[in-house]
C-alpha cells in the first residue's frame, strides 16, 4: 500500500543591497550605512537576490507522512531555523553570521547545536570534503536538489 508525503524544500536566497556613505573610520560607515537603513524605508524597496544555483542548492527540508501530518501542527518555519556560514574566497577566511532567533534559544539548546554543527565541519576540516561534495550530486542523495540559477529546473 503507498503511503502520501508531505515533502518541505528549502533553498538559500541571498538578497543585496550596495549603499555608499561618507565617514572618518569603517567603523563610523557601518554605523552610519546601518543608521539608513533602519531609517530609510525606501532602502527596503532597493534590495535585489534570486536563488543562484550555481553556488546553492535546495534540499529537502523534512519528509512529513500523510498519517502524520497534522494541520494544525507548528509550522516548518517556526521548527526550522539556520544559521549562515561566510566564506571569503580570496582570503580563505570563514565566519559565522548569528541570527536572531539564536538570541531566544537556552545556553544548553545553543551548545546542542554548536556540538552538532561542530562534528559536521570537523569531518570536513579532516579531509572528508570530497565524500560531503559527492553528496551534492542528486544520483547520491536525494535530499540534495540541484536547482538552476533562477530556480526554474530546464533538465527534462
Amino acid at each position: 500500500m503507498e503511503t502520501k508525503y508531505t515533502i518541505h524544500f528549502a533553498r538559500p536566497v541571498f538578497e543585496r543591497l550596495t549603499l555608499e556613505v561618507t565617514a572618518s573610520s569603517e567603523e563610523e560607515a557601518i554605523f552610519s550605512a546601518v543608521h539608513t537603513l533602519m531609517t530609510d524605508d525606501e532602502k527596503e524597496k532597493q534590495w535585489s537576490g534570486e536563488f543562484d544555483g550555481d553556488n546553492y542548492t535546495g534540499f529537502v527540508e523534512s519528509v512529513i507522512e500523510h498519517d502524520e501530518f497534522d494541520s494544525g501542527s507548528e509550522d516548518i518555519n517556526e521548527t526550522r531555523k539556520y544559521m549562515i556560514l561566510q566564506a571569503d574566497m580570496d582570503t580563505a577566511e570563514g565566519g559565522i553570521i548569528p541570527q536572531p532567533w539564536l538570541i531566544q534559544q537556552n545556553p544548553l539548546m545553543i551548545a546542542d547545536l554548536c556540538q552538532d554543527w561542530n562534528a559536521q565541519l570537523t569531518l570536513l576540516e579532516q579531509g572528508e570534503l570530497e565524500n560531503y561534495v559527492k553528496t551534492l550530486h542528486p544520483e547520491k542523495s536525494a535530499r540534495i536538489i540541484p536547482f538552476p540559477k533562477g530556480g526554474k529546473n530546464t533538465e527534462s
